[in-house]
Formats: C-alpha cells, structure tokens, sequence
C-alpha cells in the first residue's frame, strides 16, 4: 500500500513525508517548526530542512509568531494549498482503487478504527 500511495504522491509532485507536513499546515493553518516536527513525528532539525525544500519550492513561507518574535510560523503558499489538494486528490484515487470492491460496512469500520487512531495520535487537537 505504501508504494501504491508513493506512486501516487510522486505522481501529484510530493513524497510523502513532504504531503504530511502540508496536511498539516492545511489543518492547523500555521505551525512553529518544533510542532511540526513533533505531529511529524520527526526532530526539529529534520524537520528544518524538509521545510527549506518546501519553501525553496514555493509551497510554504515562514512568518512571525504574532506574540513570540523568536518563532516563526509555517504556512502554506497558495502554491502550497494547490499541491496539498492535488496530493489529496491523488490518494483519494489510490485509496478507491485499493478499497474498490469492499462493502459499505466494512469501510465504516475501518474509517471509525482510523478515526480513533487518529485522535489518539494528537488529542491537543481531534480535528473533525
């Protein structure tokens, strides 16, 4: 499955890691690097780079935090918006190739399980 989903991303213009930190940005709307790094599961250092490579690309820009001046805020480019909806579009495609065929029940099952997993994941923030 992730090879499939790897196919797909690349075929949309990201890796996978690079589509998770803009969902992230498309859901939280703006982030300091070490949250980032923290819902990425990755280090702060890492974390740095891959967002020079996004920002080299155009897809994020950093700003200041409105209240701390020694942080900075990522956000998405309206670049950045663009690829993280075709990234989103191409999974969605993947996903229903890969799914197609299974019942309606089973599918809720296995939404509801995800759903779960997901807000054990980031309970500061169980987005709808």
């Amino acid at each position: 499955m992730r090879t499939h989903n790897a196919k797909a991303l690349a075929d949309a213009g990201t890796t996978g890691p690079q589509t998770g930190i803009l969902w992230f940005l498309h859901e939280y709307k703006a982030l300091s690097l070490a949250r980032l790094a923290q819902l990425q599961g990755t280090t702060p250092a890492n974390m740095t780079g891959m967002v020079r490579r996004l920002e080299r690309d155009g897809l994020v820009t950093r700003r200041n935090h409105p209240t701390d001046n020694r942080v900075k805020l990522i956000a998405l480019t309206p670049e950045g918006l663009a690829r993280t909806k075709q990234a989103r579009k191409a999974i969605d495609n993947a996903m229903a190739h890969l799914f197609q065929g299974t019942s309606q029940g089973d599918l809720e099952v296995v939404h509801r399980v995800l759903d779960q997993l997901r807000r054990r994941a980031d309970p500061e923030n169980p987005a709808d």
